[in-house]
């Protein structure tokens, strides 16, 4: 088999399989709250479509999650007043929802399939930067890393905007590493360039956190020119000036609404506290953890100890083991100087990214490694690199020991068994048993028994967060077929007051119209409330003006997906 041939046939089956990874059982996880923010602004839909302070029937959740064509300044509007992100993600699912209406496909599965085709892409746009910036087969190597990855397929399957990002960050770095490339042989490609230059600006508006890419690819930029300067003519230096200038002045228009969401409450869920010095100390740890997941994601949430623990130190194990061998690579990488040039390009990304995640953890107070997600911004740096690494630490074994053929076997195990890990993980990672669904709908929905008396689920709010998990849970009750024969409503209930325990708040809502001899079930759901927040009793009025008594179940106070407690209510005779 020709080598052009086999290399070709192992890039399909990359792609493939990351294909297969990112599709499969696509819709298996509920939709939880982000995923409902998405859902709300890609649908054409916003905030202002979900009724208050009355009561609908669960169902009605088809109705608020029904798409409505809208055009993108329509979009880019509503999350400008009603989120606190860029808009471009939701333009593009819209129109990608708009272009799918004619399937018969399910709402998750419409809202992730987006994600899903640009996290395939990326895999493409990865092994492009690194045979350009090493060689073919670490181009292959970090496409199968990528493809593997349960980071990347976890953030592949969610229907939000971290692979739109990824993918911008992958194909900047493709352009910053030929820029580099060009200036280093004294040449200037005005089209790649303007390549850099596009896509930055398309990764800005995308989402806030590429921002910290764009500040490092112009640092390693300057840091590289600064070092080289002496082979730099006044045409290179104006050239970068004027890319620079084009790039930050194209986020202009936007900076004002980026200072309005700033100051928005919706970010202060990652405030680090600084009420002691003990508080400083787990950014370190999550981060390693963020590190670690990137290749390996055993089950450890949610899990009993005797699972947790082997689990957790087995992911520590092989991670050390996958950077001793990555660091083995790395030193070789200074032997070829296309390898090494590129390699300092991304060593001196991912650094630059580093500090400022160090500088908005410790500086600014935002504690960013709470959410291993954010680590997009240069996770397709680090794939490049561990890909070259690998690769080159291979290739310098085969030639340093004896090809007998168990050391041939050695060298091929070891060059699988980070794809074997990624893989065990990713199957993990789809069926919810790493890297869990936050906020999961489903531990209430199985909480409700079928064929009961009708269930009145009651959620106070203060904000858009609170509406956007009630949505979250709405629409997974609705998806219950054994539900079906079970009258189910639903009420958001606004409250303002310091103390959040809306004590007889069930006076101002219109009940349902239940004949007077009817209980009811009523779940008063609270977000982040504690057992103390719950009152005793409540009362309320059905639409006859019949008084009903709710009086809380014993035993029946959960914080599954969040905390709530069951209420049994008779009417007053």
């Amino acid at each position: 088999m020709k080598p052009s041939y086999y290399h070709g046939l192992v890039l399909i089956s990359m792609v493939s399989l990351s294909l297969l990874l990112r599709f499969f059982y696509l819709d298996f996880r509920p939709i939880w709250l982000d995923e409902s923010y998405t859902a709300l602004f890609s649908l054409g839909q916003g905030f202002d479509a979900v009724p208050r302070n009355i009561l609908l029937p669960v169902s009605a959740i088809h109705d608020i999650f029904t798409l409505r064509p809208s055009s993108c300044p329509e979009i880019a509007h509503r999350v400008a007043t009603q989120d606190i992100h860029p808009p471009l993600f939701f333009c593009g699912l819209h129109y990608w929802l708009k272009g799918i209406a004619q399937f018969d496909v399910s709402l998750a599965w419409g809202l992730r399939s987006f994600s899903a085709i640009l996290g395939v892409v990326s895999v493409i746009v990865l092994y492009a930067l690194n045979r350009g910036a090493f060689s073919p087969m670490a181009g292959l190597m970090a496409a199968a890393l990528m493809a593997v990855s349960p980071f990347h397929v976890d953030l592949s399957q969610e229907a939000r905007h971290y692979t739109a990002p990824m993918l911008c960050v992958a194909l900047a770095l493709l352009g910053l590493v030929q820029i580099i490339n060009n200036l280093g042989h004294q040449r200037i490609q005005l089209w790649i360039w303007i390549f850099w230059l596009l896509v930055n600006i398309i990764g800005l508006y995308t989402h806030y956190f590429f921002l910290i890419a764009v500040v490092a690819q112009i640092g390693t930029l300057l840091l590289w020119m600064l070092r080289h300067r002496s082979h730099l003519t006044f045409r290179h230096w104006t050239m970068a000036g004027l890319a620079i200038i084009a790039l930050l002045s194209s986020y202009l228009p936007w900076l004002p609404i980026i200072l309005d969401h700033m100051g928005r409450p919706e970010t202060n869920w990652i405030a680090l506290s600084r009420t002691s010095w003990v508080n400083y100390i787990p950014p370190i740890y999550q981060k390693l953890a963020g590190w670690i997941i990137m290749v390996v994601s055993f089950p450890v949430e949610q899990q009993p100890a005797w699972i947790a623990i082997p689990m957790g130190v087995l992911m520590v194990v092989f991670f050390g083991w996958l950077m001793k061998e990555a660091y083995g690579g790395l030193r070789q990488l200074r032997h070829d100087s296309r390898a090494r040039t590129s390699a300092h390009i991304l060593i001196c990304f991912i650094g630059l990214v580093l500090l400022q995640f160090w500088v908005i953890i410790y500086v600014l107070g935002k504690d960013l490694s709470l959410a291993p997600r954010y680590n997009f911004v240069y996770y397709p740096a680090v794939c490049a690199l561990l890909g070259a690494t690998l690769v080159n630490h291979r290739s310098q074994e085969k030639w340093s020991i004896n090809s007998s053929k168990l050391s041939r076997i050695n060298i091929r195990f070891k060059s699988a068994l980070p794809l074997l890990a990624g893989g065990i993980s990713c199957i993990f990672v789809i069926f919810n048993l790493a890297l869990t669904t936050p906020y999961n709908p489903e531990n209430l929905a199985d909480e409700i028994v079928p064929s009961s008396p009708p269930q009145l689920f009651l959620m106070p709010y203060q904000g858009d967060t609170e509406i956007a998990l009630g949505l979250s849970l709405m629409w997974e009750i609705s998806q219950r077929s054994n539900l079906q024969t079970t009258p189910l409503y639903w009420s958001f209930l606004p409250f303002s007051t310091p103390d959040p325990r809306p004590t007889a708040s069930l006076d101002a809502v219109p009940l349902v119209p239940l004949p007077t001899a009817t209980s009811v079930d009523l779940w008063l759901l609270g977000f982040r409330w504690l057992p103390k927040d719950f009152p005793d009793q409540i009362q309320g009025f059905n639409a006859d003006q019949d008084t009903i008594l709710c009086q809380a179940k014993p035993d029946t106070w959960s914080s599954a997906t969040l905390p709530h407690q069951q209420y049994g209510c008779e009417p007053v005779s």
